[in-house]
């Protein structure tokens, strides 16, 4: 039994269905979590986090950028702009995201990883776009 009007249970345990996918679940208890407060920095990263999985990336960019107005510069929430940004083609502001993870944590392997992953595929789409003749 949890107490219904605690935002930040329902937050984790949105967080929780989420990264299991059980998306129904997440979506119940993330929005609940919101209803109480709005204004809770770690739902807008719960939420993005939600709509990266879930593949809407314009929103879970829409939900990080409200965590980081609220105050939140945390390197997880810039690694998911970065993943966003990737997964959309913004390869240069994939990397601008990703570099500042690695500002906050230099030895963060997943963020160098997926840098590298991310600057190799801006060089690929550059060079099909001038082989193509693509400005």
């Amino acid at each position: 039994e949890i107490n219904p009007e605690n935002y930040k249970i329902h937050a984790a345990i949105g967080d929780l269905y989420t990264q299991k996918k059980r998306f129904k679940e997440a979506l119940t208890h993330l929005n609940k979590s919101l209803a109480i407060n709005s204004n809770y920095v770690v739902i807008h990263y719960y939420i993005g986090n939600y709509r990266l999985k879930t593949g809407d990336y314009d929103l879970a960019l829409a939900s990080y950028k409200k965590a980081r107005s609220l105050g939140s510069h945390s390197s997880k929430l810039y690694y998911g702009m970065g993943l966003a940004y990737k997964y959309k083609g913004e390869f240069a502001l994939s990397t601008n995201c990703l570099l500042k993870v690695l500002e906050k944590e230099p030895g963060n392997m997943k963020a160098k990883k997926m840098l590298s992953i991310v600057q190799k595929a801006s060089i690929e789409v550059k060079a099909f776009n001038r082989q193509n003749k693509i400005y």
